[in-house]
């Protein structure tokens, strides 16, 4: 997903309070998670789709907000790494199913010689 940075510098004064109200939710999720306090697994299980998609959504305010300010959303920032590599594996695994068979069988394709059987 590409982001604009300079419309971002245009418009934040006109999205700040929302971005950063926004942002601290995703904090607050995240800090259960990301400190053990929370079931991490019941919270991936049900919650990982929707927490990585607003990440993605939102990242351009975190970067901003990480380089023009002392905001970090480490929480955030950390328990996103961990799911969405989660996410990505589980992706990956199914399609290396199909491959890993191909990889399989052509390891077993063979072109007999003359005189063989």
């Amino acid at each position: 997903m590409l982001h604009d940075a300079n419309a971002l510098i245009r418009e934040w004064p006109a999205v700040q309070l929302e971005m950063v109200a926004y942002l601290n939710s995703l904090e607050f999720f995240a800090i259960v998670f990301a400190a053990g306090v929370a079931d991490e697994g019941v919270g991936y299980r049900e919650t990982v789709a929707a927490f990585c998609q607003g990440v993605e959504m939102a990242i351009i305010g975190i970067y901003h907000l990480r380089t023009t300010t002392f905001v970090r959303y480490e929480s955030t920032i950390k328990l996103y790494e961990i799911w969405n590599r989660r996410l990505v594996a589980a992706r990956l695994s199914q399609a290396m199913k199909p491959m890993q068979q191909i990889i399989d069988q052509a390891g077993k394709d063979r072109i007999k010689g003359t005189g063989e059987e």
